[in-house]
Parts: C-alpha cells; structure tokens; sequence
C-alpha cells in the first residue's frame, strides 16, 4: 500500500544553494579515489597480481628440502646389534629450465602494469569528474542568483501593473501579462533549483560519497520557503 507523506512530514521547501567551502572540497575530491570503485577495483587487482608473480618468483628459486630421520631396535636380540641411529639428508633442487613459472611471472608482471595503467586512467578520469561536478554545481548556483533577481522584479513589476490598474491607468490584457511574465520566472527559479541539486547530486557520485559518507562541503545554509 501506498502511503501519501502528511504535510507535516515534507520539508518546508528546497535546501538553499549556499557557496562551497574550499577546505572540505580539497578533502573529499583527495578522498575520492579511496570511495569510488573504479580505482578500489585496479588496486585489487595489481594486488593480486603482485601476489602472483611473487608465487611465480618462488617457484623458480632453488628449493632446499632437510630431512632427518633416527632409527633404534627395541626389545630383546643379539649383544651386537646395532645402536641408536640417527640420518639425515639434504637435496637441493635447482630448475634450470622452468619455462611454466617464467611465463606466468612474465604474465602477472604484465597485468600489474595494465592495473597500473589503469589505476591511473581512473583516477584522471575521478578528478575530472570532481572538477566537472564543482563547476556544475558553480554555476548552477549563479544561475539560482539570476534566476531569483528575475523573479524579483517580474513580481515587483506585476504588483505595480495590478496598482496601475486600480488607478484606472492600465488595462487587464496588460496585467496578465505582467502576472504571466512573473509566473514564469518563477518556472525558471524552480529549474535552477533543480539543477542546481542535480549538481550537488553529481558531485556527490564523482567523490564515491554513499549514504552517510562524503559532504556536500556546502555552508551553513536554510531551507527555501514556498515564495
């Protein structure tokens, strides 16, 4: 079942569009490669592969085996046998042609530079993403500014246009269109509004921010009223 939030559960209008602040948005766009997957993902792998081509190196070193084995008769026998017993050994295994290690080392070593090559694409392409978003979000909000100096003076035109009016001075054709023109510009504030938070929502992909993570590095700000 559907349920409607009451009107004492919706909030009071759109958060206002408020300037960055520089120090919060050096930290989050430092921490985004640590939060996107992208980068988390070339890491894991170089970090596998690394782990591969050691077990790689390991197979082609000499291995060395030491065993030790005493030995001694128990129960009764004969005056002269033999003692206690005590052997040991030492084979030393040298691979002089290892051709299956040698490839697979040569292999991991090639994948560890495509993760790195990778690795590195990300992050470019992370910091673009960071850097498109902040300016989105820049002139989204110098948008948001003209868009209410626009509004402003279409209602403080139409206000007067309706007073004109009363005075006999103007006609009703011309006082729709006033309240036509102000309607409108309220039209384009709640665009910019919109795209402004569409900004901040973009921002918050390019620096990996999930629930509870990241900040909007936005300051103190209120809540726009229904105007």
């Amino acid at each position: 079942r559907i349920r409607t939030p009451g009107g004492d559960e919706l909030p009071a209008g759109l958060p206002e569009p408020a300037a960055l602040d520089p120090g919060c948005v050096r930290r989050e766009a430092e921490a985004a490669p640590e939060r996107r997957p992208e980068a988390r993902r070339c890491d894991a792998q170089r970090a596998q592969q690394a782990v591969e081509r050691e077990w790689a190196e390991n197979q082609r070193r000499p291995a060395i085996d030491v065993t030790v084995a005493a030995s001694q008769d128990l129960g009764p026998g004969p005056a002269n046998r033999n003692g206690p017993v005590l052997e040991a050994s030492l084979v030393v295994d040298i691979p002089i042609l290892n051709r299956t290690a040698t490839g697979r080392e040569q292999a991991a070593s090639a994948a560890m530079q495509r993760a790195e090559e990778l690795g590195r694409f990300a992050r470019d392409r992370i910091a673009a993403d960071v850097r498109d978003a902040l300016s989105a979000i820049e002139a989204a909000r110098q948008r948001v500014t003209v868009a209410r100096s626009e509004l402003s003076l279409a209602r403080t035109l139409a206000a007067q246009e309706r007073e004109r009016f009363n005075l006999g001075d103007s006609t009703l054709l011309v006082v729709n269109l006033r309240e036509q023109a102000a309607a409108e510009a309220e039209i384009r504030e709640i665009d910019a509004l919109l795209e402004y938070h569409r900004a901040v929502a973009a921002w918050r992909f390019a620096i990996g921010a999930g629930r509870g993570e990241g900040a909007t590095c936005e300051a103190a700000r209120t809540s726009a009223t229904a105007r």
